[in-house]
């Protein structure tokens, strides 16, 4: 069972404005922090790939509808 969480409309569009400019920016910061291939690149590859594919916010609900 999932539970869900009410935020407002400003929170819940300013989170959907993150994962997405996360997402845009995932090769940039893979290639800042991680120039070489390694495993800690991978995984932070993986953990971003796997918060950005969800849908956004799947649990929250916006307060206002």
């Amino acid at each position: 069972m999932t539970r869900g969480f009410e935020v407002s409309k400003t929170l819940f569009e300013n989170l959907v404005k993150h994962l997405v400019e996360i997402e845009e920016q995932k090769d940039k910061l893979l290639e800042e922090y991680f120039q070489e291939p390694s495993k800690e690149r991978d995984e932070l590859e993986k953990l971003i790939d796997n918060v950005t594919a969800q849908p956004p916010c799947a649990s929250l609900k916006n307060s206002t509808g």
